[in-house]
């Protein structure tokens, strides 16, 4: 079914949307109980009810019901008010769907990151894969994750509570993620991969640098719970389970 695809999607921006739904129909009526037409605050909409003065009375009543965030039942009698003349009923059920998934930014689409978009990729996450190498970023497209190559780091538009974990193909690249996120007290998570002393060495480097206990304490390193094995699936799993604990907690 289209319209599954079509929330699927939605649901992976920061957008509210209301589903109109044909929930029951009494007589003769252009579309079977089940329809949907999905709409987005602006008008615009995706599938239909049947189209015609109908479909555009729903438009309007589910944009009311996004701007009052509620649902409702809501009953059309298809005559002259309609513009349609099939005699019967036609009751639409609208329900607003405001997208709550938090985000989690995986700097680094290498092994590790793709394995990473591959576990996490229909977890009730928006997922953004980024890296500077763009035939990675042509791999992290079998995922269901949105892209972005990486040219400057203040480019990314990072929201609050999201997760960040940083894997790079560079150590100077990591370390120039790590210190400008770590300046953020409104991330949920800020994830560094990496052994006990690659972290030693950057906690140097992050005082060198005028960071303070606080920030550099926002950072995890290693990633993931304390699980052997060092495959890139092995890692995604530990790193995605640690990753729904942090945003049970936090959002």
């Amino acid at each position: 079914m289209e319209w599954v695809k079509t929330i699927d999607q939605l649901a992976k921006t920061e957008k509210t949307f209301a589903v109109a739904t044909v929930s029951d129909v009494g007589g003769s009526a252009p579309r079977e109980i089940g329809a949907k037409i999905i709409v987005l605050s602006s008008g615009e909409f995706f599938h239909t009810i049947g189209g015609g003065e109908l479909e555009r009375q729903v438009i309007s009543q589910a944009q009311k019901c996004l701007q009052e965030k509620k649902n409702g039942l809501f009953s059309y009698p298809l005559g002259a008010k309609t513009g349609q003349c099939c005699g019967g009923v036609v009751e639409i059920f609208i329900e607003v769907i405001e997208n709550k998934n938090p985000h989690l930014y995986i700097f680094g689409q290498g092994h590790v990151g793709l394995a990473i978009s591959k576990v996490l990729e229909d977890a009730p996450i928006n997922i953004v894969g980024i890296d500077s190498r763009l035939e990675w970023i042509e791999k992290s497209r079998q995922f269901n994750i949105e892209t972005h190559q990486l040219n400057h780091i203040n480019e990314v538009d990072i929201q609050p509570k999201s997760a960040c974990v940083i894997l790079t193909h560079s150590h100077d690249l990591d370390f120039e993620l790590v210190n400008f996120l770590c300046q953020r007290d409104d991330l949920s998570y800020i994830g560094l991969i990496g052994s006990d002393s690659k972290w030693t060495r950057f906690q140097k480097r992050l005082k060198e640098n005028g960071r303070s206990k606080e920030e550099i304490a926002r950072i995890t390193c290693p990633i993931g719970l304390p699980l052997p094995g060092k495959t890139p699936a092995e890692i995604a799993i530990s790193f995605g389970a640690q990753l729904l604990e942090v945003f049970r907690e936090k959002n």
